[in-house]
């Protein structure tokens, strides 16, 4: 049995992702070896400038199955809030400036630019 390569992210999670206000992401490398590691994990709540505003502690231990196949166990603490979670899985981090669509499935810029002027018409009336 193969297992799909699962994670906590690494980097700063935006708001209002992974099916909560304020998302749990990793802040620091995941173990290379077998051994537990505690690493602190950020809470994203949204202030400028500011992706790790509360931290809580993470213990995670790398483990390999009987064929092979690397994965994680994580030891989590309750979040501190109903708007709080942890994320895992397959999140994209956008670039500064974009953020991420869940209609186009990618990164798009965050404020839209236009081609070309609009061209108002008055209203039409039936």
């Amino acid at each position: 049995t193969t297992r799909p390569d699962i994670k906590m992210p690494e980097a700063c999670v935006e708001l209002n992702h992974c099916g909560t206000l304020a998302p749990i992401w990793l802040n620091g490398a995941h173990p290379t070896d077998d051994t537990f590691v505690t690493r602190e994990g950020c809470i994203n709540q949204g202030f400028p400038l500011d992706c790790c505003s509360d931290i809580v502690d993470i213990g995670i231990k790398k483990c390999t199955d009987d064929d092979g196949a690397t994965f994680y166990v994580y030891h989590l603490t309750p979040s501190p809030g109903c708007d709080i979670a942890y994320c895992a899985g397959d999140y994209v981090s956008c670039e500064d400036g974009k953020v991420w669509s869940h209609f186009y499935q990618e990164c798009v810029d965050d404020v839209p630019t236009m081609a070309e002027n609009p061209i108002l018409h008055p209203p039409e009336l039936d």
